[in-house]
């Protein structure tokens, strides 16, 4: 911090408890606002970190959600265990070899299938006619009406 008297850096603290609070209740901007006073008040290592972190918040705002009154409702607040049970998943069967050992492109695959499955468009995957128009069946064309993941 520039500041080296106890009360300015108190008063900082007290900035920085504020832009979360406004973050935890779903007032990014408010958050925004906070943590540009900030870093105005910071040195330029803490200063960085500061400008990354409303950078990361101005680019994402419009997908942050209510923390405060999800956890209040009993609902989610972070995908954490979902992503580490994936990643799990996928990890092992990457690294096995044999019979389940995924490859690259039938993970590929796989995620093709669940997209579609997501969006409700299996099942009109499936009542089209798997040869058609095209004279060739390819690993190619396969997957070519399945949506893309993005």
């Amino acid at each position: 911090m520039r500041h080296s008297q106890p009360d300015d850096a108190a008063a900082l603290m007290k900035k920085v408890a504020s832009a979360k609070w406004r973050l935890w209740h779903g007032r990014a901007q408010g958050s925004i606002e906070r943590l540009r006073e900030v870093d105005k008040a910071t040195t330029d290592k803490l200063q960085d970190h500061v400008k990354d972190l409303i950078g990361y918040l101005e680019s994402d705002q419009s997908r942050l959600i209510n923390y405060g009154s999800r956890y209040r409702a009993g609902l989610p607040i972070s995908t954490s265990l979902a992503e580490s049970a994936v990643n799990f998943v996928i990890g092992d069967r990457f690294k096995k070899k044999g019979q389940m050992r995924w490859t690259t492109a039938g993970a590929n695959a796989l995620w093709h299938i669940r997209v579609a499955d997501l969006n409700g468009e299996l099942a009109d995957i499936f009542k089209k006619p798997l040869y058609g128009k095209r004279s060739k069946f390819t690993h190619k064309n396969l997957w070519e009406d399945f949506p893309m993941a993005a």
